[in-house]
């Protein structure tokens, strides 16, 4: 079965998906080196989409998770949403807007919010 992405076979890149749906468990943990010390750790979980949309070399993506896996802090809900442009299967730039809920101010949730923009390259060592 052949179709084109970026001139490409089909069958050339196993990521060529229309829709993509992943699911993330883990844990992230947060270690208070002060008086006695105290390592705490809580689950990390996240659920994601991605999905072609006018073209296959631009696809959609959104994610919801429970705070930022790099920040202990952080709570649930946290969101990003954006578009990824495929160049190559190899390369790849993103442009997300990313929310995340920081805290709670003044009777209401305070969120940080940002726009990211990434390149993605992936290397293929194990060829």
């Amino acid at each position: 079965m052949y179709g084109h992405f970026c001139g490409e076979p089909s069958g050339s890149d196993p990521y060529d998906n229309g829709l993509a749906i992943h699911l993330n468990i883990g844990t992230k943990s947060h270690y208070n080196a002060g008086l006695g010390g105290r390592y705490t750790s809580k689950v990390y979980r996240a659920a994601g989409f991605k999905v072609i949309t006018f073209t296959r070399e631009i696809r959609f993506l959104a994610e919801v998770f429970n705070g930022d896996p790099f920040s202990f802090q952080d709570e649930f809900p946290a969101v990003q949403a954006g578009f990824r442009w495929y160049k190559t299967p190899d390369v790849q730039l993103d442009v997300v807007w990313r929310g995340s809920r920081i805290g709670i101010g003044e009777g209401h949730k305070v969120w940080d919010n940002n726009i990211q923009i990434g390149l993605r390259v992936l290397f293929d060592v194990l060829k």
